[in-house]
């Protein structure tokens, strides 16, 4: 019986490890592209929340300066909120579109309390203050019709509980103190539609990619 030579058999050896590869390289780069696209395409959406919660958090500090807010009426509140708008796009520079901005609102919450215990002298705080009120503007919101999405009036209680419990212990700390009856807030939200960079195919079933942020940041009385 003859045998082939063995550098014949080497060569198909070869020839056969070479056919093997490719079809391993076939099947593994399809799988490679999709994890590199999205990499890709979590770090391009990634970029865009950082970007949001940046100009989310400067529209805050813009509103919350004392000459920004104007609440004495509606026309003065309506002009307020435009100058924070248009500071907002200004903090934009083109970063992201502005046709995928869903909404932009922005809202104010003051509160006024009374005294953290019933006795001045001898004070045992309580949970919440003798009598206290809650004052949320409506708020006004850009480019789509809708409310705020966090609700106004839990914050109010929550920053009505906070200021009680700081009043009850500057009471505590300094009898003579004069206690801080009023606070107040500014809440900016944004809304917006991410759309993928890439649109692969399989990805494209969760485009676009809505996304939320929100800054939330006292008013102070003389901020600059």
């Amino acid at each position: 019986m003859d045998r082939e030579p063995g550098h014949v058999r080497v060569e198909k050896k070869r020839q056969i490890k070479n056919g093997q590869a490719l079809i391993e390289t076939a099947i593994i780069t399809p799988l490679l592209l999709i994890m590199l696209i999205g990499v890709l395409e979590v770090g391009y959406c990634l970029r865009s929340y950082l970007i949001l919660v940046n100009i989310s958090r400067e529209s805050a500090r813009f509103a919350v300066k004392s000459h920004v807010m104007d609440l004495t009426d509606q026309a003065a509140a309506e002009s307020s909120y435009r100058n924070i708008i248009s500071h907002t796009h200004d903090s934009l520079a083109g970063m992201l579109p502005i046709s995928n901005f869903q909404k932009i609102t922005i809202s104010n919450v003051e509160i006024e309390t009374g005294l953290p215990c019933l006795d001045r002298d001898n004070c045992i705080c309580l949970a919440r203050p003798l009598s206290y009120t809650i004052k949320t503007s409506p708020p006004i919101t850009y480019y789509t019709y809708g409310g705020a999405g966090l609700n106004l009036a839990e914050l109010g209680e929550d920053m009505v509980a906070k200021n009680n419990a700081a009043n009850c212990q500057l009471i505590h700390t300094y009898t003579q103190s004069e206690i801080s009856r009023y606070d107040a807030a500014v809440v900016v939200e944004i809304y917006y539609t991410h759309h993928q960079l890439f649109r692969f195919p399989g990805l494209h079933l969760i485009d676009p990619i809505p996304l939320y942020t929100k800054t939330i940041m006292r008013r102070v009385s003389g901020r600059e």
